[in-house]
C-alpha cells in the first residue's frame, strides 16, 4: 500500500498515510494526528533512480545526460 506524505498548516508538523490509490483518487482526507485539522497538503519528496551496476544515484543521472537517455541540449533549463 503506498505511502503518502503531507503537511500540516495549522501545526506544521509532517505525517504520512498508507492509503490505496483508489481510497486516494476517490478524495482521501488527510487529517493531522497532533492537531486533527484538516487544512493539509501533500508534499511531494525527489525520487532517485538507479542504473543497474552504476552503484550510485549520481552516476546514474550523469550517465543519462541529467534529463533522460536522449535529451538534448537545453532540455532542463
Amino acid at each position: 500500500m503506498p505511502t503518502y506524505e503531507y503537511g500540516c498548516l495549522n501545526c506544521s508538523i509532517k505525517f504520512e498515510i498508507s492509503a490505496s490509490m483508489s481510497q486516494k483518487e476517490n478524495g482521501l482526507e488527510a487529517v493531522c494526528p497532533k492537531c486533527g485539522a484538516t487544512d493539509t497538503v501533500q508534499l511531494f519528496n525527489s525520487v532517485n533512480f538507479f542504473k543497474s551496476g552504476s552503484g550510485s544515484a549520481n552516476a546514474a543521472f550523469k550517465s543519462s545526460g541529467g534529463c533522460g537517455p536522449n535529451s538534448g541540449s537545453g532540455c532542463c533549463g
